[in-house]
This record gives structure tokens, C-alpha cells and sequence, in this order.
């Protein structure tokens, strides 16, 4: 984290990943394999959730992944929130921050909750849920 002006700025080595989007987009990803990258994105979550940091906009075009490695890396902390506890201020239904399809229903200002950890949890499990997967989502016996 280095200051940049008035704000912080976050830079980071280019390790030669691509975006999640991306990734999926070029093949079918196997169950396992969306297992493993979900592993990895928790466990980032989890290191900034314990430094009190609330991403806000977890997206497929915001998680980077190396193709050969699977090393994942989270980007773009453009509307990410540093809370000093669970906060309960409600936000603005006309302020939205974020991308509409991957928002927890708090984050769009219709519900009478404040944004904490869970949103970022939220927006996973949307990212998760949108990954292509190898058999389908729809063919797996349960």
C-alpha cells in the first residue's frame, strides 16, 4: 500500500495472470478445479476480513488467475472499505457501489443492513454460481 495523492494506492507485480472471466470463458472448468480456486479466494478473503479490509465488488474480472500455477490474486480495491467492526449504516439506494449482478441485497441500499464481511462472501457464491463448469451445474448427480 503506498499513498498516491490523497488516497492509497495498491501496486502489485504483473505475474502473468488473467481474469477469471477470461479464464472460464476459454474452457470448462472441472468441479475440482472451481473447488481449488474457491479455497484460494476464501482464504484471501479471509486475510483481509481479519485486517478489517471489505472488498465490495469480488467479480469474475476481478480475480486473477495464473494459467499454469492456478495462483489466484485479487484486484481492483477501487470501492474496498477498511471498517473499524461490523458496521450497521445503511447505505444510499441512489450511491450504488459495485457490480449490480454480483451485489449482496445490503449493498444495494433496499434493505435495512449495513455492509460487512458477508457481502464479500455473497459476491463469491454469485461467482462461483456463474463459473462454466465441466459437467454442468445441471447434469451433476447429487
Amino acid at each position: 500500500m503506498e499513498v498516491y495523492g490523497n488516497s492509497y494506492a495498491l501496486v502489485m507485480e504483473d505475474f502473468g495472470g488473467v481474469s477469471l472471466r477470461d479464464y472460464a470463458h476459454n474452457q470448462a472448468l472441472l468441479v475440482i478445479e472451481v473447488l481449488e480456486i474457491a479455497l484460494q479466494i476464501t482464504n484471501i478473503l479471509h486475510d483481509l476480513h481479519h485486517h478489517r479490509v471489505i472488498h465490495k465488488d469480488i467479480k469474475p474480472a476481478n480475480i486473477l488467475i495464473h494459467p499454469k500455477s492456478k495462483q489466484i490474486k485479487l484486484i481492483d480495491f477501487s470501492i474496498s472499505s477498511l471498517l473499524p467492526k461490523e458496521t450497521q449504516e445503511i447505505k444510499n439506494p441512489n450511491g450504488l457501489e459495485g457490480t449490480l449482478a454480483y451485489l449482496a441485497p445490503e449493498q444495494t441500499g433496499r434493505m435495512n443492513r449495513g455492509i460487512d464481511y458477508r457481502a464479500d462472501f455473497y459476491a463469491l457464491g454469485v461467482t462461483l454460481f456463474t463459473t462454466d463448469i465441466y459437467p454442468p451445474q445441471w447434469a451433476i448427480n447429487y
